[in-house]
C-alpha cells in the first residue's frame, strides 16, 4: 500500500480522491490490488477492455507506428536496425512529445463523457 500511495502522489502531485481507469487486465482487478488502490485514494473505473477512445495508451502506440512508418528506411532492416530506430524513435518521442503525452495521460473524464454523450459511437479519441 506504500508504494502504490507514492506512486499516486507523483502521479497526481496531491492527496485529493482520484478515478483510475483501468481495463480487463486481471492482475489489476485482484482484491489486494483493488484494495491497496483505494487505501492509496484511488476510485478504480472499469471499461471495456482494448477500447481505443478509454485507453490513452492505444494513442500512444498509434503514435509510435506513425512516427516508425516515418522512418521506415526502403530496403528491409536487420533486428538490430530495427530496435536501433525504435530506441531512437522512444527517445524522441519522450523529448518532443511530452506534454502531449501527459495530456493523453490526464483526461480520461473527457474522454469518458464524450464516449458517454455518443451512447457508445467511436469518439475523436
Amino acid at each position: 500500500t506504500t508504494r502504490v500511495k507514492k506512486w499516486r502522489r507523483q502521479c497526481f502531485g496531491d492527496n485529493r480522491r482520484v478515478h483510475l481507469v483501468q481495463d480487463g487486465e486481471k492482475c489489476l482487478w485482484k482484491e489486494k490490488n483493488l484494495s491497496a488502490l483505494t487505501k492509496a485514494g484511488c476510485d478504480v473505473v472499469d471499461h471495456p477492455t482494448g477500447s481505443p477512445d478509454l485507453s490513452s495508451i492505444e494513442g500512444w502506440w498509434r503514435r509510435l507506428r506513425q512516427r516508425l512508418e516515418m522512418t521506415e528506411p526502403e530496403e528491409a532492416e536487420s533486428r538490430e536496425a530495427f530496435l536501433a530506430r525504435l530506441k531512437r524513435t522512444v527517445d524522441w518521442m519522450n523529448e518532443h512529445l511530452q506534454v502531449e503525452a501527459l495530456k493523453m495521460c490526464t483526461n480520461q473524464k473527457r474522454r469518458a463523457k464524450d464516449v458517454l454523450s455518443l451512447k457508445g459511437a467511436l469518439s475523436k479519441w
